[in-house]
């Protein structure tokens, strides 16, 4: 079960513009990653069991990202020809993994970076 869908936005500015768009890979690496692919729940007081944070492609939820193969590359960002600035909306969620999920604290960490040509 997933709950708590949260939307995100990564975003670029100050860039040169281009005759063409730049596709922009966003990749994120995780801390703690569960065999689903999930980051783990990191917290230390109290924390919720069986609960992980799944990260998604949109902020629709409509496609997650699998940590589980260590770095993910990530469509989705384009500076369109022309432009500066470019933005876009990821999402995350809690997501149950395993039994029952109790209630208590959840920490997960990600990094991100960009990565373009």
């Amino acid at each position: 079960a997933t709950a708590g869908l949260t939307p995100f936005t990564i975003s670029v500015s100050g860039c040169q513009a281009e005759q063409t768009a730049t596709n922009i890979a966003t990749k994120f690496l995780g801390h703690n990653v569960t065999t689903a692919g999930n980051l783990g729940n990191i917290a230390t007081a109290t924390p919720a069991e069986n609960v992980a944070i799944q990260l998604l492609s949109d902020a629709n939820g409509t496609s997650t990202v699998d940590l589980s193969g260590g770095i993910a590359s990530v469509p989705g960002l384009t500076l369109e020809a022309g432009e500066t600035a470019a933005s876009h909306q990821f999402g995350a969620q809690y997501i149950t993994e395993g039994a029952a999920a109790t209630a208590g604290a959840v920490t997960a960490v990600a990094e991100y970076t960009l990565s373009y040509n």
